[in-house]
């Protein structure tokens, strides 16, 4: 006996129907997926000319935990480790100290610095500032310290910089200076640590330029700690020397900002579309299957 007798119809309007069936549903599945990719390709054009016209470069940063020192990195990197920076101390005049009487000096020595002065980031001296005594015993310094004001107030500044994440020759703009003030008691001996925080910047420009990378300091915070009793050293000229303050800086390599950036392109516009593309066309080809073997009304029982 012939199946086809069992179905009501002529067999060749059965087939004919089974047939336009699924080839309807193919079509509009096809049509869905063809609107679709033209609006995600157009709104990735779109997108990308606001954006590229805006901001050329992609930037990302990290904080880069590290044990690394200066001593451990390689030729290449050591430039990025370390810095030649002009610095100044800046003094408020104190009511009872002549400018002329303070001095910068390197740390257990009488060797004095200039100001403003040059150092490295990576070997920055620890330096005090000391009052030059009139006599021997300083008395000039301690008779002042009931009968004035003995705050007292000055500034460390140094070479700048600004991130220009969008600058097409170097993000890093070496300009400007930054400024640390702090307020001590001249009654006692103050001691204050700064922390430099490092910035690297990267960016790999392709075999056709050399690669960019650069670095900039600035100090991140400090921390102050106070003793009661001075300290005196004897100079050249044999006058007191009468430190009654600390200045030192740290660079902290453990913990280092790192900025990345790559430049768009519009290579990365057709990657993005043809990865959508191909994603979408398998979700489609997914639901075409699943319909063809669920929900087609004219399977044979």
């Amino acid at each position: 006996m012939n199946p086809l007798d069992f179905v009501s119809g002529p067999p060749n309007l059965y087939i004919f129907q089974k047939k336009s069936n699924k080839t309807n549903f193919g079509g509009v599945l096809s049509i869905i997926y063809g609107i679709i990719m033209i609006i995600i390709t157009i709104y990735y054009i779109f997108d990308f000319k606001n954006t590229y016209l805006k901001d050329s470069y992609t930037v990302q940063s990290f904080t880069r935990w590290t044990k690394k020192t200066i001593e451990h990195a390689n030729e290449e990197e050591k430039n990025n480790y370390s810095q030649n920076i002009n610095f100044k101390i800046e003094f408020k005049d104190p009511a009872f100290m002549s400018l002329d009487r303070i001095g910068i000096y390197k740390k257990y020595t009488t060797d004095k610095f200039p100001n403003p002065f040059v150092h490295s980031t990576d070997n920055f001296p620890t330096l005090y500032l000391g009052y030059k005594c009139q006599d021997q015993d300083c008395g000039d310094y301690y008779q002042n310290l009931d009968r004035y004001e003995t705050n007292f107030t000055f500034s460390l500044l140094y070479d700048g910089f600004t991130l220009d994440h969008q600058n097409n020759d170097k993000p890093i703009q070496k300009g400007g200076t930054f400024s640390m003030e702090y307020k001590i008691n001249l009654n006692q001996v103050t001691t204050i640590d700064n922390v430099w925080k490092q910035i690297i910047y990267k960016e790999k420009k392709g075999y056709f330029h050399k690669d960019y990378a650069d670095s900039a300091f600035y100090i991140d915070e400090f921390k102050k700690r106070e003793e009661k009793f001075f300290t005196t050293l004897t100079d050249d000229e044999y006058k007191n020397i009468l430190i009654f303050c600390y200045l030192s800086i740290e660079l902290n390599n453990n913990n280092i900002v790192e900025y990345t950036r790559t430049k768009k392109s519009i290579l990365t516009l057709f990657a993005n579309v043809c990865s959508l593309f191909s994603n979408i066309y398998f979700i489609m080809c997914f639901i075409a299957k699943y319909y063809s073997k669920n929900f087609d009304n004219y399977k044979i029982i």
